[in-house]
């Protein structure tokens, strides 16, 4: 606690006061030891964990409870859970019966366990997969896809079972789970899901290049899997926001798109020999990996039904275009260039191809991999907020937010763990100087980038922003101190 409260001293400009009996003062919720793992969309339910141990990479485990924000009793989940996800929703996905598996290059805790979901209507949470590290929910919580894995390892020869399951299709009897693929490795597999959850598209790749692949739609709310395509070197899945809209990548240089509902798929052939692959501007045009020899370097091209338009990017390995503010954040593409060597992780550029005579700007040396999981955008589309010196073990780094329009970036604070915009806005909140051992920090906001932080608590392990009213932040409050809990307070 003295180490947080000497924080104080270089960082605040304000401080919120927890305590007295104002209604907008913070409120706990639980208290002990419990530590904050996921809030509702209507902030009714609020996923805890209690009895915790820290990893290394700043995640805890421990006995996972959903507590009603009304105070009525706990319903214990998971006796060694890693905590789970609501998204924009009310229905909870989460992994139970956890192990810790450290593996990797250097090092890394990598958590695998048993895939639940949950819902207040459920009597109890229904397990949907055996073996699973990473699983994805829809933006409205209501469907996930994962893959459940033969073997808990990271090793690339590892295979697993693709999987899709509909949280409305479960009962007490268990879910209508969906099997997309078997027997595949990471690589072959990729996989997009619209933000309502009624979509997934799969492709999966031959063992070879030469070799047939497969394309599947799967219609969620039907219960349904189609076989789309089974093309050669099928990849690149694609889906526009909404889902109404799908895309892949199959033979030498051909993306496929067509409407969900049906029909048959609209081919466009660029003019180049070779398309490695395809991000989705919007439902016609792409921006994509070309090359001009098997072996030659690689680069990248807006392409169109009606033109193919080189960019001025040479040599890229990832890419993305962020589809989450359509007509906005799309106007970008964020690449790598090359890992870097210090710790094996990517550099990330970008460059506003929608802008006559722009160049690639260097954004980090070093940030998350794969880099789309590295940044987020701001609700407007205006700003994005990333960590560079990333580090893959401890997961911290030094935490960044650039303007779009004019991407000269902005340090916000070293070491961090912590960052996200508040949700409707470009103001950052995150949590400074952390504690190496805890986690525990001060919860700052930063108002803009050329503003002075504002201190908003002391001792704050995680947060979560509300998208619903009333606008709270919910937080873990880790001190020592006798109201250590869950807390939330009104959005700053």
């Amino acid at each position: 606690m003295d180490r947080l409260l000497a924080k104080l001293v270089v960082v605040t400009t304000s401080f919120v006061f927890i305590g007295g009996c104002s209604s907008s003062a913070p409120k706990r919720l639980v208290g002990g030891d419990a530590v904050l793992s996921a809030v509702s969309s209507d902030q009714s339910l609020v996923a805890v964990l209690t009895g915790t141990t820290r990893l290394a990479t700043g995640a805890h485990l421990g006995q996972l409870e959903v507590v009603p924000a009304s105070g009525a009793p706990p319903t214990i989940l998971d006796a060694r859970s890693s905590g789970g996800v609501f998204n924009r929703g009310t229905t909870l996905w989460f992994t139970g019966g956890v192990n810790v598996v450290s593996e990797g290059m250097p090092p890394s805790d990598h958590v695998y366990g048993a895939l639940y979901v949950w819902t207040p209507a459920l009597p109890a949470p229904v397990k949907v997969g055996d073996n699973v590290r990473e699983y994805y929910p829809s933006q409205n919580g209501e469907s996930c896809v994962f893959m459940d894995w033969a073997a808990p390892t990271i090793d690339a020869a590892n295979t697993g079972t693709l999987v899709a399951v509909h949280a409305p299709s479960c009962g007490g009897e268990g879910c209508n789970a969906l099997v997309l693929e078997r027997d595949v490795t990471l690589a072959q597999t990729a996989w997009r899901i619209a933000a309502d959850g009624e979509h997934v598209l799969a492709t999966v790749r031959g063992a070879t290049a030469a070799d047939a692949g497969k394309v599947w739609l799967a219609t969620m709310s039907a219960g349904q899997v189609q076989l789309l395509s089974p093309g050669v070197n099928a990849r690149s899945a694609m889906m526009a926001p909404a889902g109404d809209t799908v895309a892949w990548v199959e033979g030498a240089n051909e993306i496929h798109v067509m409407s969900s509902a049906g029909g048959e798929p609209t081919v466009i052939t660029p003019a180049v020999p070779l398309l490695e692959s395809a991000s989705m501007i919007d439902a016609g045009s792409f921006i994509a990996k070309t090359r001009e020899l098997a072996t030659g370097p690689a680069a990248l091209a807006k392409v169109t039904a009606t033109a193919t338009t080189p960019l001025p990017v040479q040599k890229p390995q990832q890419y993305f275009v962020s589809q989450a503010v359509p007509g906005t954040s799309d106007h970008f593409v964020f690449y790598s260039l090359a890992t870097v060597a210090a710790n094996g992780e990517p550099d990330l550029w970008m460059l506003d191809f929608a802008a006559a005579a722009a160049q690639p700007v260097a954004l980090a040396a070093a940030v998350d991999n794969p880099i789309g999981s590295a940044l987020a955008i701001s609700d407007d589309g205006s700003a994005i907020e990333y960590l560079d010196n990333f580090d893959p073990v401890t997961r911290r780094g030094d935490e960044y937010v650039v303007p779009l329009t004019k991407p000269t970036r902005s340090l916000v604070a070293t070491g961090v763990h912590n960052a996200a915009f508040i949700p409707g806005t470009t103001r950052l909140l995150y949590i400074n100087g952390p504690d190496a051992d805890t986690g525990a920090g001060v919860l700052t906001l930063l108002p803009s980038p050329t503003a002075l932080p504002e201190v908003q608590s002391v001792g704050a392990v995680n947060f979560v922003d509300s998208r619903q009213s009333p606008a709270r932040t919910w937080f873990t409050q880790t001190t020592g101190a006798p109201d250590d809990g869950v807390w939330y307070m009104p959005q700053p």
